[in-house]
């Protein structure tokens, strides 16, 4: 037999074995660009679901119908006619709380509704149930979800630092057809089983509202014990925190007087934020790059596998 007829025969024998090898080369590498691909996709639909909850919880969603102790207060009436549960609006200077209060028929009707009866996990500002909603009560719980970038009361945590607790003492809360002021007094760090702070009933003589300030103060954090007394009408804002039963509270009385915002935007940088938004966009464009960039260093990649496995 001549060597190039055994030459050949060797090589018929061998090609059923590099065709089986490419093969499984190119399913190897199928499967790693899947696998890349689904935890790109994961990641990516994580992200973005994320972002979309934060969004929904935007401040702004609402923006149209709050009211103003200069302005008519017709839009928040519109809002009131699309759900009578809503029963007032809450801002505190200097934070992302700035939203429409509603009160439900139970503590669980808006953990997850918004205030036009939708599904929405970010939920609602809302009113202790028990409550009086003309906060006629010495103490109204306010309970709202903490949520990241400032929205709901994510931003309660903030009242833990002293420098933060100091330049952040006023607000407004505006129920009844009238703006009323708010002034921060007290900060603490509580159980949601600590009864003794979560009473909406504390009572009208001025000895059990005494006992209610005195053990406000004896757990708060942060506090100005001369900004509170037995004949004011007071708010306790009430978030979670890192703890399986652990609260964030923020205690506020309720001022006739309407303070001024020391952190008020001007008209021109209110403009500017209004028309750049929340940035939504380009976060998933900046998404969307990195996971054509990740793509494309993986296709060049597999094609050096490929190329130094066919040498080989």
């Amino acid at each position: 037999m001549s060597r190039r007829n055994a030459a050949g025969t060797g090589t018929d024998r061998r090609r059923p074995a590099l065709i089986l090898a490419r093969i499984a080369n190119l399913a190897v590498n199928a499967v790693i660009i899947l696998l890349f691909a689904v935890l790109i996709g994961y990641g990516a639909f994580s992200i973005w679901d994320n972002n979309r909850i934060l969004d929904q919880a935007s401040a702004q969603a609402y923006e149209s119908y709050k009211p103003a102790a200069e302005k008519s207060s017709v839009p928040f009436s519109r809002l009131q006619a699309m759900n009578p549960d809503v029963l007032g609006w809450i801002t505190i200077y200097g934070t992302g709380i700035d939203y429409p209060l509603v009160q439900g028929s139970n503590n669980d009707e808006y953990i997850n509704r918004d205030i036009e009866g939708n599904f929405k996990l970010s939920g609602s500002i809302f009113l202790e149930s028990s409550n009086a909603a003309d906060f006629s009560d010495f103490n109204t719980i306010i309970y709202g979800h903490h949520m990241g970038k400032d929205k709901m009361f994510g931003d309660l945590d903030k009242f833990a630092e002293q420098s933060f607790f100091d330049s952040h003492e006023y607000g407004t809360i505006y129920y009844g057809g009238k703006m009323h002021g708010l002034q921060i007094f007290a900060m603490a760090e509580a159980d949601a089983y600590d009864f003794t702070l979560y009473n909406p009933h504390v009572g009208t003589s001025a000895a059990a509202k005494r006992a209610y300030l005195d053990a406000v103060f004896d757990r708060a954090s942060f506090a100005r014990q001369e900004a509170a007394g037995t004949d004011d009408h007071i708010v306790m804002l009430s978030t979670c925190a890192d703890t399986t039963n652990g609260r964030y509270v923020v205690f506020a009385r309720i001022t006739d007087s309407v303070p001024a915002d020391p952190f008020a935007e001007p008209e021109a940088q209110q403009v500017v934020r209004s028309v750049t938004g929340s940035g939504s966009l380009v976060r998933y464009i900046v998404i969307a790059a990195v996971l054509v960039l990740v793509l494309i260093i993986l296709h060049i990649l597999l094609r050096k596998r490929r190329k130094r496995s066919g040498e080989g």
